[in-house]
């Protein structure tokens, strides 16, 4: 009977440290709200955000992982091969820690793409700051390396 009672004990404790220990927050967010699926990297994939996101989804990248401390330039191409085809895009300004990106705008099918590279997507980005002030809206330019 006092083996359950220090084992209900123990069980209790360790479950109150679990709920007062910090949640890791994300450093920040990017959200896709096209209408195409896209890849998603900080930093031309050289920070720890790289993802493929379906229009609709979003990715974030944990405060404790290496690369992801914010303060983070957001680039992003159309998903395989479509990202030759399609070009990259960049944020003018990088995404500060705990904020977050908002990704908007429409991309034409791959035929058309193939018509014409220049216009394959017009992309837009908001920019949010952690406390949910806008930093920046504008369009996404043109970048020359991709994310791969």
């Amino acid at each position: 009977m006092l083996k359950n009672h220090v084992f209900a004990a123990v069980m209790i404790a360790a479950l109150a440290v679990l709920l007062m220990a910090p949640a890791m927050a994300g450093a920040y967010c990017v959200y896709n709200h096209t209408n195409a699926e896209l890849t998603v990297c900080g930093e031309f994939c050289d920070h720890c955000l790289s993802a493929d996101l379906s229009a609709g989804e979003h990715a974030c990248c944990p405060g404790g992982d290496k690369g992801c401390g914010g303060h983070t330039q957001i680039t992003v191409s159309r998903v395989g091969p479509l990202a030759s085809l399609c070009g990259a895009y960049k944020t003018r300004e990088q995404v500060e820690a705990h904020g977050w990106v908002s990704i908007f705008g429409k991309c034409k099918s791959p035929k058309e793409c193939c018509a014409n590279r220049k216009d394959c997507c017009k992309l837009r980005v908001k920019i949010y700051r952690k406390d949910g002030s806008l930093q920046h809206e504008g369009r996404m330019e043109n970048a020359s390396r991709y994310c791969q």
